[in-house]
């Protein structure tokens, strides 16, 4: 599995405003090592942040066998947590 954060170039910004998004993504990362997380700069790929439709960030895109599994918009860490528990599962 693979959780993809999506961010603006200016990520570093928002992560200032989202304190609490950067430890989260990191502790998630390390307490599933088996899952890969992923940033990705939205202004480097604008057609592929069209092509899943990515409308707030951050925005999170679980994949699954290479398929779309779920999405997360916003910085909610409780359901980024929630989320990736049950992906992992």
């Amino acid at each position: 599995m693979t959780g993809t954060a999506w961010l603006p170039g200016w990520a570093r910004l928002l992560l200032a405003v989202l304190p609490e998004a950067r430890p989260a993504f990191k502790q998630l990362s390390e307490q599933y090592s088996d899952i890969a997380f992923v940033s990705v700069d939205v202004d480097k790929v604008a057609p592929v942040a069209r092509e899943y439709n990515i409308r707030a960030m951050p925005t999170v895109i679980f994949f699954k066998n290479g398929d779309k599994a779920d999405d997360l918009m916003g910085a909610n860490t409780v359901s980024l947590k929630d989320k990736v528990t049950a992906m992992a599962a």
